[in-house]
């Protein structure tokens, strides 16, 4: 299992980026985010300004979320 350390200064390169990429109106999330990671995303704050929707412990998840985000409605059911 591979062990990453993330220190202070990634979590604010990480906020920069994430602040970037939803200004422009993108979505940010995160796949592969372990306990440990998600224990530091928590304590620094980044985790709620991600939202747990967009934190996904696999990349399979987070391809599924996308998946599901992005098909398009039913026949006849176009939404708000």
């Amino acid at each position: 299992m591979l062990n990453v350390e993330v220190d202070y200064t990634a979590l604010e390169a990480m906020d920069a980026l994430r602040d970037d990429i939803t200004g422009r109106g993108a979505v940010f999330a995160l796949a592969r985010v372990k306990q440990d990671l998600l224990a530091r995303l928590e304590a620094f704050g980044l985790a709620g300004k991600i939202g747990s929707e967009r934190l996904f412990p696999t990349l399979p998840t987070a391809v599924q979320a996308y998946q599901d985000r992005t098909k398009d409605p039913p026949d006849g059911n176009q939404g708000p």
